[in-house]
């Protein structure tokens, strides 16, 4: 605490730079990509960009020892600012502008700016192949990061925040010490809940509060405290696939796509959000408005010159799309989505897994894929199965339970009581809406959640057929769902 009140008392002295509107035009569009598009030319300049700032002289001036640092210092000194707060979107994205404008004017780093999608990886991410470029978990008796098998850059990174140690990593499914295992992330059917949300604060809570904070409990060590998480590189591959989950928003809710509410106090009911709202990087950049970074084509002083692309899919998986129109997907879930409630009113139970199915009803539910082709017998003999736990690795059928945020680890991150029991209400909402999702005799692609074999299969960029088909799927989940949440009383 000490540390942090000299801290912040040495950031007001130095804190030399204005708060005003700060943008410039857009001269071109660069497009950021998923690690699995850059080559492996790109991934090794990106990361040797990393050791750049590391080896570059602070600019800060109150002590950290380099560039990078500079980004854990304010990260840290501004964790109450930003994080439980209407800020936090707007904030993180300046943020990551900052950083990629460090690592090109500094750095001369020329390639794509890369986020993760670890929404893709959600139900095995420790079979991720980003663990192959940035080492994977910490070694189990210190946690130092233990090297990739593609490159061993970060083997026993150092940090120096708050004190000199070699940043750390302890895996952990729902919080367990040292698992070992990630347990499972959140996919991007769970997710399109999120997406369908209407209102800036409402998708800002949301998505903050559980899929955010589980990554930075999962990974675990440094990355598990606001305070040091930017010690670990995985936090900006991270934070940038947040920033595109809310451009991913901003797209589909076009209306309210530049709106912003919600309070200015980390777990504060005020509505004291607006646009002209000053945003502090005490002195690491000028500081910003938020009405200055809310487009991601508008602003080239801070390099929001971007969108996004695509997103990966294995390499064996073909469209979802097929012939199938939107109104002939949305049918056929439909289709059994009613038949699935009419096995509640029939069995008069909450179970969300329904009872088994008769002959009569497989020929009512239509037992085909969405893109028509027959449903594999492995899949029709898995209709009834109890839905997997997180740290399952043997069902490559349905979607797992996502993995259990702990009420310690909100603490940490300025949750109050309340707001704890909020997220852990709807976590349990989420568990009946994965059961349900799994109660559909259906196959989803990778990119929405299914497991396949990454390492034998490969990965290759989405087209936008593929897109289309993907956001199609979840719409008609998502009507489901909301079909489904007025029947058992779920929330978001």
């Amino acid at each position: 605490m000490l540390f942090q009140s000299l801290l912040r008392v040495i950031f007001t002295i130095v804190q030399l730079s204005a708060i005003h509107c700060l943008q410039a035009p857009c001269e071109s569009i660069t497009t950021r990509v998923e690690w699995r598009e850059l080559t492996d030319d790109q991934k090794n300049n990106y990361l040797n960009a990393i050791i750049c700032l590391k080896q570059t002289a602070s600019v800060l001036k109150v002590g950290s020892p380099s560039l990078y640092n500079d980004f854990v210092y304010v990260h840290a000194f501004g964790a109450r600012r930003m994080h439980n707060t209407a800020q936090f979107l707007p904030w993180h994205r300046a943020y990551l502008g900052i950083f990629e404008k460090k690592l090109r004017e500094q750095c001369e780093y020329i390639d794509p700016l890369p986020y993760w999608d670890w929404n893709v990886d959600s139900q095995y991410p420790e079979i991720s192949p980003v663990w192959d470029w940035i080492g994977g978990n910490g070694n189990f008796t210190t946690g130092c990061i233990v090297g990739g098998s593609r490159s061993n850059i970060f083997q026993d990174f150092q940090a120096d925040f708050p004190k000199p140690h070699c940043v750390t990593r302890r895996w952990s499914a729902s919080g367990k010490n040292k698992t070992g295992s990630l347990g499972s992330l959140y996919s991007a059917v769970i997710l399109e809940r999120y997406l369908s949300i209407d209102n800036y604060n409402g998708f800002r809570i949301a998505l903050e509060s559980i899929p955010h904070n589980l990554f930075h409990q999962a990974i675990g060590g440094d990355m598990a405290n606001p305070i040091t998480a930017v010690n670990d590189p995985v936090f900006f591959l991270h934070h940038s696939n947040i920033d595109r989950l809310w451009w991913k928003w901003q797209k589909r809710n076009p209306m309210v796509a530049n709106t912003y509410s919600g309070s200015l106090v980390s777990g504060g009911i005020d509505n004291g959000a607006n646009l002209n709202n000053s945003m502090r990087f005490y002195g690491l950049d000028d500081d910003y408005l938020v009405k200055d970074v809310l487009d991601t084509t508008e602003n080239s002083l801070l390099y929001l010159c971007y969108d996004y692309s695509n997103s990966v899919t294995s390499t064996v998986e073909p469209s979802v799309v097929s012939s199938n129109s939107f109104e002939q997907i949305t049918m056929k879930l439909q289709t059994r989505v009613s038949q699935k409630l009419i096995d509640f009113d029939e069995v008069e139970t909450t179970k969300v897994n329904g009872p088994a199915t008769s002959p009569d009803e497989i020929d009512i539910l239509d037992m085909n894929n969405l893109d028509g082709s027959p449903l594999p017998e492995s899949v029709l003999n898995l209709y009834n199965v109890e839905t997997p736990e997180e740290t399952d690795r043997q069902d490559l059928i349905n979607i797992r339970y996502p993995s259990s945020l702990q009420a310690s680890h909100l603490r940490l991150w300025g949750y109050s009581s309340h707001q704890i029991q909020v997220i852990l209400q709807s976590q349990n909402d989420t568990r009946k809406f994965v059961e349900f999702i799994n109660s559909l005799p259906l196959q989803l692609p990778s990119s929405l959640g299914h497991i396949v074999a990454s390492e034998i299969s490969g990965w290759r960029s989405k087209s936008d057929l593929e897109v289309f088909g993907d956001d199609n799927l979840q719409s008609a989940l998502n009507n489901a769902m909301t079909q489904v949440s007025g029947r058992f009383n779920l929330t978001i």
